[in-house]
């Protein structure tokens, strides 16, 4: 079987100075190109050039990031129905929560195992994301078992807070 390339396009919008010298907007579709991928058990992630993080895969455990996990599933053939199917996400969409916080991404790490998997991300100012299976608090130090959007990881730089 041939390997199969990923299409994955996203939306530019322009804004030029038209001849009457009214503002002139127009869209169109460009390529992604990713710099970075990595893969866990059942999901994968990618960075675009742009630092744009974009996800996609199996969804279980909320490790696509996008606020929703199995518990989530919509049918898409009768939206009113919600019902305990596994959601998937066949084809790279990109994690609103960074977009919508300009975070830009310089780093990814996809882990766990078959039904424990779990992200994280590493934002080009240094501050670290996780989000997916919380089953061992490896995402936050919470009850919660999934964690289905990105929380932020605070980091101390204190060396001797690890002795």
């Amino acid at each position: 079987m041939k390997p199969q390339k990923l299409n994955v396009t996203k939306t530019v919008t322009e804004i030029t100075t038209g001849a009457d010298g009214e503002d002139v907007v127009t869209s169109r579709e460009v390529p992604v190109k990713f710099t970075k991928i990595a893969a866990g058990p059942d999901f994968a992630m990618a960075i675009d050039v742009d630092g744009n993080l974009y996800t996609w895969g199996r969804n279980n455990n909320g490790q696509i990031g996008n606020g929703t996990d199995t518990s989530d599933f919509i049918d898409e053939k009768n939206p009113s129905e919600v019902s305990n199917k596994e959601t998937l996400v066949p084809s790279p969409q990109m994690v609103a929560y960074f977009t919508d916080y300009n975070v830009v991404m310089q780093d990814i790490s996809a882990g766990g195992s078959v039904g424990n998997s779990y992200a994280m991300a590493l934002s080009s100012n240094g501050d670290a994301f996780a989000w997916g299976s919380n089953k061992f608090k490896q995402v936050e130090n919470s009850d919660n078992e999934i964690v289905s959007t990105p929380v932020y990881v605070p980091i101390k730089n204190d060396i001797n807070s690890c002795r």
